[in-house]
């Protein structure tokens, strides 16, 4: 469900508050690690532009340089015939590279994808009255970016501990790889919010149905169930891969 024509989402990216108090945990985090998947400035909402998709190659080459010197290093170190060992030296590194680089490529592609799946998200919160769960929503997305920072600076500490010793250089490739914790638990976080729109939009409708409404708010409620659709099938493309 790619975007035939891309300016068109520029048109109306005005993001409310609300909405951007929703993304925000994980915005600010994968920001900071250069692999947000839009821009949020000024209360409009765009696709990543090229400095910023330049700063995520730059990334992405680190993260390669980081592996390689891993391997190369573990390699000069000796095969160790402890399995588990290996596994960690070897699989790990290079699995957390190639899911990286595909996280990386996935977000050029469906860069206005990602836009848009915003958008439908506002566009059902702003016809629906999802007040009274917003506020969970938010501190359960807070709650967990802060359980992925610490469980990954446990594995991390273990890790070195145990396996690795203190290097630099391991370490800053070991915190940037927390990113594809964290797209990881955004997509599920996003999943969860579009089943609780339905939910909320279920209630809605069994109350018109009981009640015999019509009219405008019968219309907005046809309406919001068609951003769901429209919110879910964007989902299913843009992560279709993780």
């Amino acid at each position: 469900m790619r975007s035939n024509c891309p300016p068109a989402v520029l048109l109306n990216n005005h993001l409310d508050e609300e909405v951007q108090r929703i993304l925000q945990p994980f915005h600010t985090l994968l920001t900071v690690f250069l692999s947000s998947k839009y821009r949020i400035r000024d209360n409009h909402i765009n696709p990543n532009g090229f400095i910023f998709e330049f700063s995520g190659f730059s990334g992405l080459c680190f993260a390669f340089g980081a592996t390689v010197y891993r391997l190369l290093k573990n390699e000069n170190s000796g095969f160790d015939s402890n399995v588990m060992t290996n596994i960690i030296h070897y699989f790990l590194p290079a699995m957390r590279l190639l899911g990286f680089v595909t996280n990386f490529v996935l977000t050029i592609i469906h860069r206005y994808n990602n836009v848009i799946l915003v958008l439908h998200i506002q566009r059902i919160y702003r016809s629906i009255d999802f007040s009274k769960s917003v506020d969970s929503y938010v501190l359960g997305n807070r709650i967990t970016v802060a359980i992925i920072l610490v469980t990954n600076g446990v594995i991390f500490t273990v890790f070195i501990t145990m396996y690795n010793g203190f290097d630099v250089l391991n370490v800053l490739f070991d915190i940037y790889f927390v990113t594809l914790d964290v797209d990881f638990i955004y997509a599920i976080r996003i999943l969860i919010l579009l089943v609780r729109f339905l939910e909320e939009w279920i209630k809605s409708n069994k109350l018109i149905e009981e009640q015999a409404i019509d009219g405008e708010y019968s219309s907005k409620l046809r309406e919001s169930h068609r951003y769901i659709l429209l919110a879910y099938e964007m989902y299913k493309t843009t992560t279709q891969l993780m």
